[in-house]
C-alpha cells in the first residue's frame, strides 16, 4: 500500500468525546473516500471515571501499552467506524494542546505509517466536500512547506488568520495589556487573502501537517500549555527551510473555544501572556527587563483592572 495515500486526523480532546465524535461523523460525511483515514484522539482527560467515559463511546474495554519515547507509555483503544478506525490515546494526564498533538503525531507516523495528517478542534464545520488530492496537492507545489491552513472563518462569517506578520514584542506583551486595550475590542492581524501563499503561520484549529517534515523541526514546543503553539513552530519551521502556507480553495468554518471557554475561564489569559513570554524571550531573544516591566503592567495593573470589569459586567441571578 501506498502509505502517502494514508491521512490521519488528530484532535486532542479534554472532557468533550461525544463531541469529538461528532466532528468525526462531520469529517466522514464531507471527505471523499480517495485515501485512507485513520482517526486517533488524544485523551488529555485526567479524571476518575475515564474508563467509565471510554466504555460508553464504545472503544474496546482492554487497552494495548505504546512507547511514544523512553520516558513516556500510552495506552491505545480503538474502534472501527465505517471504513476508517478510531484510535483513543490515553495520556493519563492533560499535558496541553502542544505536547498532545505531538503524542498523536508520533504515533501516527510510527505506528501507524502515516505521511500526511490533519490537526483539528472538534468544534470545526464543513461547508464543502473536499478530497485527499486537494490537501496533498499544496505539498506537492511548494516543497518548502510542511504546515497549511485553510480559509477559517468563525460563526459570525469572520476570517480566523491567517498571520502574515508576527506582533512585535512590545504589542504582544505590554500594548495589549495596557488600559486603553482593555477598553476597547481587540484587534487582530489577520488578513484577507485570495489566493495560495507562503504565511507566518494559520490558525491551530484545524492544519495539515506533513509528519515526517514536522517532526524533523521539531514539533510543537511542549513548554507551553496552550498558545503561541504556531508562533513557535513558525520559528522552528524557518530554522529548517521550512514554512507554513495558506490556501483558501479549502473552507471550515470554527465554532470557537467552547472547551476553554468552560474548563479555563479566566486562566485563558494568563495561559496566553505566559506562553507570549516564553516565545519572546526564548525564540525573539527578548530581554528579561522588558519581560519583567511586562510582568509588574499584567499582574498589577491589567489582571485586577480585568477582574472588576468581569465582575461589574457579570449578570446578577
Amino acid at each position: 500500500m501506498d502509505l502517502s495515500n494514508k491521512l490521519a486526523v488528530i484532535i486532542v480532546d479534554y472532557g468533550t468525546l461525544t463531541e469529538t465524535m461528532g466532528f468525526i461523523k462531520r469529517f466522514h460525511d464531507c471527505f471523499s473516500g480517495d485515501a485512507q483515514v485513520e482517526f486517533v484522539i488524544v485523551d488529555n482527560w485526567d479524571k476518575v471515571d475515564a474508563n467509565l467515559r471510554r466504555d460508553s463511546i464504545g472503544f474496546r474495554k482492554q487497552g494495548k501499552n505504546y512507547s511514544i519515547d523512553k520516558d513516556r507509555i500510552i495506552q491505545i483503544w480503538y474502534k472501527q467506524h465505517e471504513d476508517s478506525r478510531i484510535y483513543l490515546v490515553t495520556t493519563g494526564n492533560n499535558g496541553g494542546y502542544a505536547k498532545g498533538n505531538n503524542i498523536g503525531a508520533i504515533f501516527s507516523l510510527n505506528a501507524l505509517k502515516v505521511k500526511y495528517a490533519i490537526f483539528s478542534n472538534n468544534d470545526i464545520l464543513f461547508s464543502t466536500r473536499f478530497t485527499f488530492k486537494q490537501l496533498k496537492n499544496v505539498f506537492d507545489m511548494h516543497e518548502d512547506c510542511f504546515i497549511w491552513g485553510p480559509l477559517v472563518k468563525g460563526m459570525d462569517g469572520r476570517l480566523q488568520g491567517p498571520v502574515l506578520k508576527e506582533d512585535s514584542a512590545f504589542r504582544a506583551l505590554i500594548w495589549q495589556y495596557s488600559f486603553s486595550h482593555l477598553l476597547t475590542c481587540r484587534t487582530t492581524n489577520s488578513c484577507n487573502i485570495e489566493e495560495m501563499q507562503k504565511v507566518h503561520h494559520v490558525v491551530g484549529c484545524f492544519m495539515v501537517v506533513d509528519l515526517e517534515k514536522f517532526t524533523a523541526v521539531g514539533m510543537f514546543d511542549e513548554h507551553t500549555f496552550l498558545y503561541y503553539e504556531e508562533d513557535i513552530l513558525s520559528e522552528r519551521g524557518r530554522n529548517c527551510h521550512c514554512y507554513f502556507y495558506y490556501n483558501p480553495s479549502v473552507e471550515v468554518i470554527h465554532k470557537g473555544n467552547s472547551t476553554i471557554g468552560r474548563v479555563m475561564r479566566g486562566k485563558a489569559k494568563i495561559l496566553l501572556f505566559n506562553s507570549a513570554c516564553y516565545y519572546y524571550k526564548r525564540y525573539k531573544k527578548v530581554s528579561d527587563l522588558v519581560i519583567s516591566i511586562a510582568k509588574v503592567n499584567f499582574y498589577v495593573f491589567y489582571m485586577p483592572i480585568y477582574w472588576l470589569l468581569h465582575q461589574i459586567k457579570k449578570p446578577k441571578i
